[in-house]
Order: C-alpha cells, then structure tokens, then sequence
C-alpha cells in the first residue's frame, strides 16, 4: 500500500479540522498582537447594508464609489472610506438627525473589496477570499480547499506588498512541547502561492525508470553486436 504525501495529510488534516479558521488555533505573527491588527474599514467598492429605524422606504443596499461615497437619500453624497461600520454608523446618524429626532442608524459592510486574501496555485479551489476576523495562514489554505497532492509544500510563498517569503508549511503541522507552532496571521491583500512540487510521482517514476530501462537494453544490445 503506497504511503500517502506530505500535501495529503496536510489536506486531510485540515478538512478534519486540526486547523479551524479564526478558532482557537489562530496565533500571533512575530512582534504583532492582535490589538495591532488593521481594522476593518470601509473602502471603494465595498457594498454596505444601512438601515435606518423606523424608515421603511428607504433602500438598503449601497455601493461605495471609486471616491469612497455613497448616494444617500436626502443627504446626497456621503464620504464613508476609511471609517468603521460604528463609526460610519454614527456619521450618517448624525447627518440624518435633521430629518428625524435621534436617528437609529446601522451600517454593515455585505461585501468587501479591501479585506480580501488570495490563495493561488496547487489547492483545491484557488481564489479570494474575504477575511474573517483573524485568518492564520493554515485557515486560509483550508478555506481554498486545502494543497493537492504533489503540491511543494515547503516551497509555499507569501507575497505582502512588496515582500516575498518563502514558508515551511509542514513545520505548522509538528506537535511540539507547547502544541503547534505558532502561526503568522495575515493581512489584506495577502497572496499565498502554494507550487506543485517540481519532483515526478511515483508513477512518473516508473515511465522513467522504465524508458532509461529500455534505452540500456538497447545500448547493450547494439555493443554486443
């Protein structure tokens, strides 16, 4: 019975559940706390759900524009980039009390264009995905459907900005005295590129093996003649 890969156990280890994105697993990159993480703010083409109590007729869903503002009824032009849902909350209540005593007000962010992490390369389901609360790096290869086989998987790189990094993705999974180690978290707009592996499968293996095999009996073959 052949022995399954490296990137095997790590898919079948994080579909199990060893590793829950966001859970109690997540860890702290080096010198980072988690009171430093940005937070989430706002941005262009970001889609925002806004309610205003006791208004009824007023639209709930918004776009935010390339100059960061929605269109609000009444108000018109509404620069909400950069800000917090409470804070956006509190702005748009503000501008709003002059059209209704003490405006109950909430903006939630449905959809977002900033607060975004791609997984590329040899996982099941390469892509965007948005960031939920504190993604760790093994939560994230998780949620794109973990490496295939023949993935390189100590060749994995994290691009951030202008910085590419190689990681040890293996070195994730070993148990040590303290539990796992711990991993980095990640940012808006980080890309994890996990490789295949540049090696042949045991199969491909055999093909060579087999054609060198071939290429010997007929180079002898010719010698002894």
């Amino acid at each position: 019975m052949r022995h399954p890969g490296p990137a095997l156990l790590l898919r079948l280890a994080l579909i199990g559940g060893l590793v829950l994105s966001c859970g109690p697993l997540r860890a702290q990159a080096a010198g980072v706390d988690e009171a430093g993480y940005p937070p989430f703010l706002i941005g262009p083409g970001d889609i925002l759900n806004i309610t205003v109590y006791g208004e009824k007729d007023l639209p709930n869903t918004y776009l935010v524009d390339s100059t960061g503002a929605i269109d609000f009824p009444l108000i018109g032009d509404l620069h909400l980039a950069g800000l917090t849902q409470g804070k956006a909350s509190e702005e748009l209540a503000a501008r709003y009390s002059q059209y209704q005593k003490d405006p109950q007000v909430t903006v939630l962010i449905t959809e977002t264009a900033q607060y975004t992490i791609s997984v590329l390369g040899n996982v099941a389901r390469p892509g965007k995905y948005r960031i939920r609360g504190l993604p760790n790096l093994l939560g994230a290869i998780a949620e794109a459907g973990g490496p295939l086989a023949h993935s390189s998987l100590n060749s994995t790189v994290l691009v951030r900005g202008e910085t590419r990094s190689e990681i040890l993705l293996g070195d994730y999974l070993s148990y040590t005295s303290s539990g796992l180690k711990p991993q980095p978290l990640l940012y808006p707009g980080d890309v994890i590129y996990v490789p295949p592996s540049p090696w042949p499968t045991i199969g491909e293996w055999g093909i060579v093996m087999g054609v060198i095999t071939s290429a010997l009996v007929v180079a002898a073959s010719l010698r002894n003649h």
